[in-house]
C-alpha cells in the first residue's frame, strides 16, 4: 500500500495593510479627475460643512471653478486646480492702515 502524496501547499495570506494617510483627504481624491460628489468630498471632508451639489453646479455655471466637460453631461474636476481657483477667488488680503 502506498501512502497518499499531497503536492498542494496551502497559502495563508495576511490581509493587505493600507498606508497611513496624512491629512484629512485621501491621496486618490486629490489627484486625477473626480465627479461632483467626489469633488465635494475631497474639498470638504466633514459632511456637516459640505455644500450641496447645487452650489457646485452654480459655481461651475459662473465659471468660478475649472472643469473638464466631455459631451453634454459628463463633467469632471481636477481637485488641485479647483482648490487653487477657490483659494484665488475667495482669499482676500488684509488691509493695513
Amino acid at each position: 500500500m502506498q501512502a497518499a502524496r499531497f503536492d498542494t501547499v496551502a497559502l495563508v495570506m495576511a490581509p493587505p495593510t493600507l498606508p497611513k494617510q496624512t491629512g484629512t483627504r485621501p491621496e486618490s481624491l486629490r489627484s486625477g479627475l473626480v465627479d461632483d460628489t467626489g469633488l465635494l468630498e475631497a474639498l470638504f471632508p466633514d459632511p456637516r460643512s459640505r455644500p450641496t451639489e447645487r452650489w457646485l453646479r452654480k459655481m461651475r455655471q459662473r465659471r468660478l471653478i475649472p472643469c473638464v466637460k466631455i459631451g453634454h453631461r459628463f463633467v469632471r474636476y481636477n481637485v488641485r486646480e479647483v482648490e487653487a481657483a477657490l483659494a484665488k477667488q475667495f482669499t482676500r488680503e488684509a488691509k493695513y492702515l
